[in-house]
């Protein structure tokens, strides 16, 4: 009863209707180093493309083991559990970016990992290759050369999204204002400590049992899920910047320590936080 009040007190004007930003992370068009054909295990926040130039690549996720060949585009979402083995001289045109929408780092549903034939799709390759070379060097945020960029991004993800949208539309309203307040109670205090669902229930007036049903069910992911993955997406973004230590980004995100930390982030990823931010070019 109280769950059903609190949902008819909130407006509808809540629910946030604001277009998702896309974010444009590292990008090369080169052969594979050595060090990174294979790699066992990992877990990104990101969107993944591999357009496969040269080679064969093994990719384990699921306990399923996909194929893919020169000619062939490779397509993950975020949060995709994987490991890869690269082989026969693998080259790669490789685009990384993310999503921000509604405290979200996706657009709901995610998906598996689609291998798609590039023979039909020339522009797409094109568009990806004009963006690595308009990315390889960084641009002021106010200068024509990053606008320049930033319209060969859009331009490549036009051709991504009508792929992606093969699958089905992407949700774009989040239909259940409990779940947009979840998220802002959450995204008040990230970190990996456990959760605080007498302060969730307060916020929406329903059982732990009713959050995690409702979450999941605009999410995909329980509150549990989104606060590990913000943890790891504040985490990694930390670790890029390079300005904080990983005993700063520890305390900062609740962990005990550092070593608390790498080991946490191993587990969630396969790799340290060192070693994955040395990997970053793959």
């Amino acid at each position: 009863m109280c769950g059903l009040l609190y949902k008819q007190l909130i407006p509808r004007k809540s629910i946030s209707h604001d277009p998702p930003e896309y974010i444009l992370g590292a990008t090369y068009d080169r052969e594979v180093e050595l060090e990174h054909h294979v790699i066992p295990r990992m877990v990104e926040l990101f969107y993944t493309s591999w357009y496969i130039r040269a080679g064969i690549a093994e990719i384990q996720s699921g306990g399923k083991t996909h194929w893919a060949h020169a000619g062939q585009w490779v397509l993950f979402d975020p949060m995709c559990e994987r490991g890869h083995r690269l082989s026969n001289g693998p080259a790669l045109v490789s685009i990384r970016f993310r999503i921000s929408w509604q405290g979200l780092d996706y657009l709901p549903p995610l998906a598996g990992i689609r291998i798609v034939d590039g023979a039909g799709k020339p522009g797409m390759l094109a568009a990806a290759e004009a963006l690595c070379q308009a990315n390889a060097v960084e641009h002021h945020p106010t200068s024509a050369a990053y606008f320049d960029r930033q319209a060969k991004f859009y331009d490549w993800l036009a051709m991504w999204r009508a792929e992606r949208e093969a699958l089905g539309p992407a949700t774009l309203t989040l239909n259940d204002p409990r779940v947009l307040a979840i998220i802002e109670t959450m995204t008040q205090r990230i970190s990996i400590q456990p959760m605080d669902y007498e302060e969730l229930q307060r916020a929406v007036g329903l059982s732990r049992a009713q959050i995690n049903r409702v979450f999941h069910e605009e999410t995909g992911l329980t509150p549990r899920q989104w606060m590990v993955a913000r943890v790891l997406g504040d985490a990694q973004r930390k670790i890029r910047h390079g300005a904080f230590s990983l005993k700063e980004i520890a305390v900062s995100l609740g962990f005990f320590d550092a070593s608390h930390f790498t080991r946490w982030h191993r587990r969630q990823t396969g790799q340290s936080p060192t070693d994955w931010r040395d990997q970053q070019a793959v």
